[in-house]
């Protein structure tokens, strides 16, 4: 992995990058006109959101997580995003789906990561910013990613703290704007999920629900491989809890799967879909 990502310095911003920009905010609609200026650069109009997690992964796994990316994603020429975070264990990186853009981002992956305020911002030590959270479970430390060119930080309007699926709706607007056909160059905009829990669930539903192509990792664990069961059993619905049912339709829906053991299964996919130039 440490010739993916320096897994020795979690903190430091890499040369690459030089400095993040980060914006706080409550919206999408305050930050278009940053967003506007860096999507601008873009080398290509393609945008990929990386959405999963990695629980449950032994550290083997992480690394040839990293590394099935990297085989089928080097290349790659447009916006890639995914959640802001960075796990941290004894000092070292402890990768996750999160470090996907920043193991890619160079002069032609513009890297835009979200996340939510889930507690209270920090600088400690030499200006190193965290997000410290208390619960009943006691405190929590969050690292954002120092990664990637842009994080977006979204914070509820009145200060309280967010839960984990704070961003999805300001990353989907954001989005959304250059993907709409009604844009004068539209944007091809995808999601891939790998693994992930409740808020990849969430993210899988809209994305198929806003006619995004969603591309599962088969064999990657949890909510992937649960949508990936649902379709194949005819059980698929992409409601949320308080909605109608809306039951996946393949004409309508655009989900495909990949497999993880199949090495070069992803970038076909993206090829396919216009998503890979």
């Amino acid at each position: 992995m440490d010739t993916l990502l320096d897994a020795t310095h979690p903190h430091r911003v890499p040369d690459t990058i030089g400095a993040v920009d980060v914006i706080v905010t409550t919206s999408s609609a305050p930050i278009l006109p940053a967003i506007q200026a860096r999507m601008t650069a873009s080398p290509a109009p393609i945008a990929l959101r990386i959405a999963g997690g990695c629980s449950g992964m032994s550290d083997d796994d992480k690394q040839d997580m990293l590394a099935w990316f990297y085989r089928n994603m080097h290349g790659f020429k447009g916006l890639l995003s995914s959640g802001g975070t960075r796990d941290i264990k004894d000092g070292r990186l402890d990768p996750m789906v999160t470090d996907v853009p920043a193991m890619l981002a160079s002069d032609q992956v513009l890297t835009i990561s979200t996340l939510p305020l889930v507690g209270t911002m920090q600088l400690v030590d030499d200006s190193r910013l965290r997000i410290s959270r208390t619960d009943q479970y006691g405190t929590s430390l969050t690292h954002p990613n120092p990664g990637v060119h842009m994080l977006v930080v979204v914070q509820h309007p009145l200060g309280t703290a967010l839960g984990w699926d704070g961003d999805v709706r300001t990353y989907f607007d954001m989005l959304n704007m250059y993907h709409h056909q009604g844009h004068r160059n539209p944007w091809q905009v995808g999601l891939v999920a790998w693994n992930g829990g409740s808020v990849t669930e969430l993210e899988i539903k809209l994305a198929a629900r806003y006619g995004w192509p969603v591309i599962l990792v088969e064999g990657s664990g949890r909510a992937a491989d649960k949508f990936i069961t649902a379709m194949r059993d005819g059980t698929l619905d992409l409601a949320q809890s308080n909605e109608h049912s809306t039951p996946y339709n393949p004409r309508i829906h655009n989900i495909y799967v990949v497999r993880r053991d199949e090495p070069n299964s992803l970038r076909a996919q993206l090829e396919a879909l216009n998503l890979m130039v």
